[in-house]
Formats: C-alpha cells, structure tokens, sequence
C-alpha cells in the first residue's frame, strides 16, 4: 500500500470521528464547508503538512477547513473510498459541488435543490449509511 492511500485513510478515520460536511443556506445561495478539527497540535500540524492547508486557531482546538468548492471536493473525493460513517453524506456532497461547478452561476437545478434537502434530513452525527 503507497504512503498516500495510507495517509488518505488515517485522514478519513479523523474525518468520520471528528470532521464536517455542511451545504448551509445563506439567503439566496448555498455554502459548502467541510473540515476537520481536533485538539493535538502535532496531528494538526501534520494534517496542515499533508493537506498544504492552514490551520484555524478555535478555541482550544485546531481547525483545517475547506469552503472553496474545487478544494473542498478534492478533498472529499481523496478521502471518499475510506469514510464508513459519513459516506452518504460525502457522496451527495460530491454529487452537489459536481453539479455546481459545471454551472457556477446559474439557478440552482431542481436536482441540487433535492440533494441540499436530502442532505439537511441525514443525521448531523453518528452513522448515516
């Protein structure tokens, strides 16, 4: 197994137990955001490392986030094959930022407004398979 997909899975282990994928709405739009928070500083600097991502200070926890589309599906996607708990969350977040991006600017689809929906009814915590 290469170093990478080994990364990947520590990464999506940390994303199951302790990350979050949101589509928030905002007014007339919707947000994406997901991220990872924990309170080691080691881990976090070695996420930070990995991911070529700056950390957030929060509280007394660290914070890697992502909110700009194309990297937050990056990120997404890299760890996708390895999630168990928030997979269905992670596929219909991929399904959704896919759609938007080929089409950034327009109305939102009656299909990405099924998926925000769908999403916002899946548990915010625990198992969603």
């Amino acid at each position: 197994m290469a170093e990478i997909e080994k990364q990947w899975i520590y990464i999506a282990g940390l994303f199951d137990g302790e990350g979050y994928l949101g589509l928030q709405k905002k007014e007339t739009w919707i947000n994406v955001r997901c991220s990872l928070s924990n309170s080691d500083e080691d881990e976090i600097a070695w996420l930070e490392a990995v991911l070529n991502k700056k950390r957030i200070k929060a509280k007394r926890t660290w914070l890697i986030q992502f909110t700009n589309m194309e990297d937050a599906l990056r990120f997404v996607k890299n760890m996708y094959p390895y999630l168990i708990g928030k997979k269905k969350k992670a596929n219909l977040f991929i399904e959704y930022v896919e759609s938007r991006l080929s089409h950034k600017y327009s109305a939102y689809t009656q299909r990405e407004l099924e998926i925000f929906n769908e999403f916002q009814s899946l548990p915010k915590k625990g198992k969603q398979a």
